[in-house]
């Protein structure tokens, strides 16, 4: 089952304008990958991905 659409998220504008105001503080920093999930391997992530995707 599929989320409903919201227009209230979908039709204003100042939603994307503040969700773009705030993108840099939240855009993991450096080799997040290689530091914090060492463990974790690409292939391990795509499969994540790609799992959620579907």
């Amino acid at each position: 089952m599929r989320a409903q659409r919201d227009p209230n998220i979908f039709c204003d504008e100042r939603v994307l304008q503040s969700l773009l105001t705030v993108e840099d503080r939240y855009v993991p920093q450096g080799p997040y990958f290689k530091c914090v999930q060492k463990d974790i391997q690409p292939f391990m992530r795509r499969m994540v991905a790609t799992w959620m995707l579907e």
